[in-house]
């Protein structure tokens, strides 16, 4: 197996789409939307990009689907920093690379 001395990513992405509220520093929200990826370190999220033009440290909650047998939802909270902001196609949205402040033990690896 080749390893990727570039890769420095802790921990395996998962392409999850889950509800994700952003809250700023205050506590007022600053966002409703959904991850695109999820790792018990960290989410990617694309919101309008003038809700975050001065985000670096944030609250989140977001929730994570249960199986279709079991049709429960898991809620979780974190604290997290905004790594990187890339700038989506349309001019109007960014993507936060988000790493939580202490590691999740989320339900999503398997």
């Amino acid at each position: 197996m080749e390893n990727n001395s570039n890769e420095r990513r802790q921990h395996k992405r998962h392409e999850l789409a889950c509800p994700i509220t952003l809250f700023g520093r205050g506590g007022e929200v600053l966002a409703k939307a959904s991850t695109s990826d999820l790792s018990q370190g960290g989410a990617y999220v694309t919101v309008a990009r003038n809700i975050v033009e001065d985000a670096g440290d944030m609250n989140v909650a977001f929730a994570i689907p249960g199986t279709a047998a079991d049709h429960q939802i898991e809620g979780f909270a974190a604290n997290a920093k905004v790594l990187r902001q890339e700038p989506a196609d349309d001019g109007v949205h960014v993507g936060l690379a988000l790493q939580f402040t202490q590691q999740m033990y989320l339900p999503i690896d398997t």
